[in-house]
């Protein structure tokens, strides 16, 4: 599991650095956006796989937070 477990952090940050040095407004090329969604799809295989062996099942999860969060104030309602 702790593998599985530094193999998200591992992808997430190769998401990140696919936005390092970029401003707020810069556009992704496409080769950027090829490279993102890569990325991303690296990231959640490793989530899966995660859920897969935890036995949880991810859309159940994301449902439940999505509920959770609807409940939440944000930064942004505040102002």
């Amino acid at each position: 599991m702790k593998n599985l477990a530094e193999s998200v952090n591992i992808e997430a940050a190769e998401i990140m650095k696919i936005f390092q040095w970029k401003g707020t407004t810069d556009q992704l090329t496409d080769e950027e956006k090829t490279h993102l969604k890569y990325e991303i799809a690296d990231t959640l295989i490793y989530l899966f796989y995660m859920c897969d062996q935890l036995k949880i099942d991810p859309v159940d999860v994301m449902k439940a937070k999505l509920e959770y969060n609807k409940g939440r104030h944000w930064k942004k309602d505040k102002e």
